[in-house]
């Protein structure tokens, strides 16, 4: 066999190039689709799940071209999940603890604390799987284009926190 460079096989036979986030799209307008699949290009998503105790102290890479989708992150636990932040604390014996300073730093697009995200036919659904969801920040902020927080019992929201969408 022989191994040759791309512009000496194009050369040699005739082929077209298809990409995935042109095709899409353009199948999408074509068809008259509305909400337009994931795309390569896009930020993707990310879902964390612990089932008695979590601890996030990490790197999340969000980026994507400005004109994709960004990133969607579901954060879940059974167990109850305090979110603190600037002057914030979380009660004594907590084993899921979120900070706020972390959470922003991701980027993320979509963010989701309580609960899973999966699609179904008739749309997206969440599966809320924290009994509490407790927001205790105060002095920082939680920020994001898209924040929701999902607990099946309470959800609560400290004196002086703040969540401010971008």
């Amino acid at each position: 066999f022989e191994v040759a460079p791309y512009d000496v096989v194009h050369n040699r036979v005739e082929f077209d190039n298809y990409v995935g986030n042109a095709f899409f799209s353009e199948a999408a307008a074509r068809l008259n689709v509305a909400d337009r699949q994931e795309l390569p290009v896009d930020g993707g998503h990310l879902a964390l799940h612990g089932n008695s105790a979590l601890q996030l102290a990490g790197s999340v890479l969000t980026g994507h071209a400005a004109f994709a989708r960004g990133a969607s992150v579901d954060i879940s636990s059974f167990a109850d999940i305090h979110v603190v932040g600037g002057g914030g604390t979380a009660p004594a014996g907590a084993t899921v603890v979120l900070n706020t300073s972390v959470l922003n730093s991701w980027g993320a697009e979509s963010l989701l604390i309580g609960g899973l995200r999966r699609e179904t036919d008739e749309g997206t659904v969440v599966d809320v799987r924290a009994g509490t969801v407790e927001l205790n920040n105060q002095g920082s902020t939680l920020a994001g284009s898209d924040i929701v927080l999902a607990a099946a019992t309470n959800l609560t929201i400290g004196d002086g926190s703040s969540i401010v969408s971008t």
